[in-house]
């Protein structure tokens, strides 16, 4: 199984560090970030095979998770620059591949902005998908040999 969160943690740290910029679950409860900052939703997680590959030692397939992030802001032409440098972040990739994640895909980068009762907040944002690897925990046995009864139903 792989773990979600510490995805989430990975490209988080990678983008305060790399960007400074906070980076936080969408539809938060706590407390938000001041502006500007970066939220993200993970949208679906989608198993491109329906079996493990096995390499002596474990068993593993490939998992694309797909992701929308945000850069939210109460200035529109920071908003969009903090946009691109983020998604020219995720284009590069080099700081994913280096924590064994690689991207297959990213979206243009799309207005999502909110009217706040008399002001705005201002938000663009983009989908990507990365790709990382499912590993199934434990020992897991081979099936060698199996038998296939027949029943006689209609006989």
């Amino acid at each position: 199984m792989f773990d979600l969160n510490s995805y989430n943690r990975i490209i988080c740290e990678g983008i305060k560090n790399e960007l400074n910029l906070i980076c936080v679950k969408s539809n938060i409860t706590s407390h938000i970030p001041k502006y500007p900052f970066v939220s993200f939703t993970v949208t679906a997680i989608d198993y491109k095979s329906r079996t493990y590959s096995d390499d002596g030692k474990s068993r593993y397939k490939p998992v694309e998770v797909k992701y929308s992030f945000t850069v939210n802001s109460d200035n529109d032409n920071e908003c969009f620059e903090i946009c691109q440098k983020l998604h020219d972040w995720f284009d590069s990739a080099i700081y994913l591949k280096d924590n064994n994640m690689s991207i297959t895909g990213i979206s243009n980068i799309n207005n999502r902005d909110n009217m706040l009762t008399i002001e705005y907040e201002y938000r663009k944002g983009f989908d990507c998908v990365l790709n990382v690897m499912n590993y199934l925990d434990g020992n897991v046995e081979n099936i060698d040999k199996f038998e296939v009864e027949r029943n006689n139903l209609h006989a």
